[in-house]
């Protein structure tokens, strides 16, 4: 059964933060495929992009932090088919709706996923027991 992987764990793959390496295992020992949302690269780019906008990377380290996210081969699941359930989790738990698309993706394959975003986990896992934190897998 895939693995769905939240652009908070996308971004630990490619920019050094807490629990990377943990992150980076997820790619390593899982035997189950993993996927994520097509947005999560777009996200993550931006995340890159904001990092050298506070002047926390160079705009070198961004190019090659780029380059390597440019170069991730994992499956993408199609954002827009969810819209309209993210939408509504997103009205009903209070977050994004970028991160309620990625408990939508849980919710239709029936997998398990994996954040790092604390705030939608403890939000979330009540309802959908199969999202998992990062930090604790």
């Amino acid at each position: 059964m895939p693995l769905v992987i939240d652009s908070s764990v996308v971004a630990k793959w490619i920019l050094p933060e807490e629990d990377s390496l943990k992150a980076v295992r997820l790619t390593d020992g899982s035997n189950d495929p993993l996927i994520v949302l097509d947005l999560a690269l777009i996200e993550v780019a931006n995340a890159i992009f904001v990092r050298q906008l506070r002047k926390k990377i160079t705009a070198d380290e961004a190019g090659r932090f780029f380059e390597v996210l440019s170069s991730i081969q994992v499956p993408m699941i199609p954002s827009g088919d969810l819209l309209r359930r993210g939408f509504g989790l997103a009205l009903k738990y209070r977050c994004a709706v970028y991160d309620a698309l990625f408990v939508a993706v849980v919710e239709k394959l029936g997998c398990d996923g994996v954040t790092a975003d604390e705030k939608l986990y403890r939000a979330v896992v009540g309802d959908f027991p199969k999202i998992k934190l990062l930090s604790a897998w």
